[in-house]
């Protein structure tokens, strides 16, 4: 039974603890492989507003800084860099990158000067950016400005800057080599094009967006689009162009911008993709720089695109809206979950929105509208939405739940987040993670069971590596690693993917202990150094969720996507 009110109280039983899964080797091929788009115009829809959502909240109880790793764990990986496995030496040198030795910074730098194995030498370009000092910036700058490097090795380059959190020394040679980008074309260059584009800071990048955008109308692209020729997707023009979008809207300021984003925000015909991704650039400017009458004609643009039938681009052209004009971001978000059905596509939008900025009326509200709720999507939602409200409106009262017994009769909101976050065996719903990372959030620790019960059956990886920093921030899983002659099936593989996602120090002796073993096969070692390299990127620093964060979620520029994956959790068997 749905709860009417906020003060009512139920008990739910907690799920058992699964058990352990075993990963199987990672491929490189095959990991690249599962990048091509084999239905690429499926790709150019609008992603889901409610994924991002559950990332977003799972990222809020990420631990507020990286853990770095252990000195022991990092001499393994020097001596593992003389491995004949190619991938374990990948892995080995991705994870010096996080190391403040300089002799780590020189062990990379003599891999991008002499590796000839390109997959390694790509991966020293990576670790470079992770590294992040002058020196490092240096070595990247040399890569840019050199003739002989190909256009993806500079564009690995231009990338790789964009990961420093130091500020952008190189930024004048990341512009010259974007601008001959630019002459030679979009068609051919699409990849070295997105590289770059991450490499500007947030300001320095304008000049580039705006020579590139400018008088490039949708016709165009989409005329372009259409006339590549080769095994390059075909979409991948307009998957890049959406990136450029969610740049200039992150940034826009001038009327000569906004009247670029008008442009394609009022073409209906263009993949909603694009419009998503404006909107998302928007919701990250505060408007402070536009002018008031750019600002009434984006929020009245955003509004007319948001009253079509498009339902994951309405949902975000709602928080857009609400970025630029508060007053009637919350006035639609109050009328739309009021008239409940009438555009279900815009209730889980209207629920984020009040659980965000709400009052204790809107609180009341939510509990109110949650039985005629009509889909999954709208509930996930609701979850999300009635956690932040209670945080927020009364954060003396959470974490209530902390210190009842298992049994103890419980308030609401729990009790239904449990009832859901249980749902149905097999693959997990988008609702019961949200469900999930509400309990989290909410410092339901009895509840641990329960997601770790989620994780080990969740297969999609950022799914499960929001999970797993849910998990940690209740309370880190313990391993027992045994003394005794290893065997891999006794690893156990998803309390250390658990760590891993959460960025918990513990995972250093646990990873060390394993290696030890000098039976452990090969595909047990990349696994391994994978999830180290996972674990001291830190929750929210990762590239995945950084592309996310700045172009929004969705298909990325094939590069960008690529090189992701060399810091995402591997996938279970």
């Amino acid at each position: 039974m749905a709860p009417k009110t906020h003060r009512s109280r139920r008990t739910l039983g907690l799920a058992s603890l699964a058990a352990a899964l075993l990963f199987a080797p990672i491929s490189l091929g095959q990991e690249r492989g599962r990048l091509e788009r084999g239905q690429p115009e499926a790709s150019l829809a609008a992603p889901s507003l409610v994924h991002w959502a559950i990332q977003d909240h799972a990222l809020k109880l990420a631990l507020p800084q990286k853990i770095p790793a252990s000195e022991a764990l990092l001499k393994r990986a020097r001596q593992l860099l003389a491995s004949k496995n190619p991938q374990i030496r990948q892995e080995a040198l991705l994870l010096l990158g996080h190391s403040k030795d300089p002799g780590d910074r020189a062990r990379i730098v003599d891999s991008v000067q002499k590796q000839k194995d390109q997959d390694l030498r790509e991966r020293a370009i990576f670790a470079l950016g992770l590294k992040g000092d002058t020196i490092a910036q240096f070595q990247l700058g040399r890569i840019l400005e050199s003739r002989d490097e190909s256009g993806r090795s500079k564009a690995l380059a231009a990338l790789a800057c964009g990961l420093s959190k130091d500020g952008r020394p190189i930024s004048s040679e990341i512009t010259v080599y974007a601008q001959e980008l630019l002459r030679l074309g979009m068609r051919s260059h699409a990849d070295e094009l997105a590289g770059t584009l991450f490499g500007f800071s947030k300001d320095a990048g304008r000049e580039f967006l705006s020579s590139f955008l400018k008088g490039r109308s949708s016709g165009g692209a989409a005329k372009e689009a259409s006339s590549r020729k080769g095994k390059a997707s075909p979409t991948e023009p307009q998957v890049l162009r959406s990136v450029l979008l969610a740049s200039l809207g992150r940034i826009a300021a001038t009327q000569g911008e906004t009247r670029i984003l008008l442009t394609e925000l009022n073409n209906k015909r263009q993949p909603a993709l694009l419009a998503f991704r404006i909107a998302w650039g928007l919701l990250q400017n505060d408007g402070k720089a536009l002018d008031k009458r750019e600002r009434e004609r984006l929020v009245a643009a955003l509004n007319k695109r948001m009253r079509l039938r498009e339902p994951e681009l309405a949902g975000i052209c709602l928080l857009a809206i609400t970025r630029l004009d508060r007053k009637l971001g919350l006035a639609t978000a109050r009328k739309e979950l009021k008239a409940r059905n009438k555009r279900p596509m815009l209730l889980p939008a209207s629920l984020l929105t009040l659980g965000r900025l709400g009052t204790s009326k809107d609180l009341n509200l939510l509990y109110e509208s949650y039985e005629s709720l009509p889909d999954q999507d709208s509930r996930a939602a609701w979850c999300l939405a009635i956690s932040e409200s209670h945080r927020r409106l009364a954060p003396a009262e959470w974490p209530l739940a902390s210190g009842l017994a298992p049994e103890a009769e419980l308030p609401q909101p729990l009790p239904t987040l449990r009832s859901l976050a249980a749902g149905a065996k097999g693959k997990p719903s988008s609702l019961q993670l949200a469900a999930a990372i509400a309990l989290a959030e909410l410092q339901d620790k009895h509840s641990i069971n329960l997601l770790m019960d989620l994780a080990s059956v969740t297969r999609q990886a950022g799914l499960r590596r929001q999970l797993g920093i849910a998990i940690v921030a209740l309370q880190a899983p313990t391993l027992s690693v045994s003394s005794e002659e290893l065997h891999i099936e006794s690893i156990e593989w998803s309390v250390l993917d658990t760590l891993a996602a959460g960025g918990h120090p513990s995972l250093w002796k646990s990873i060390l202990s394993y290696l030890d073993h000098k039976a452990l096969p090969a595909n047990a070692k990349t696994r391994l150094l994978r999830l180290a390299n996972v674990a001291a990127s830190g929750p929210g620093t990762r590239l995945q969720e950084r592309l996310d964060k700045r172009f929004g979620p969705g298909p990325m520029p094939r590069l960008l996507q690529e090189v992701a994956g060399w810091q995402e959790l591997p996938a279970p068997r």
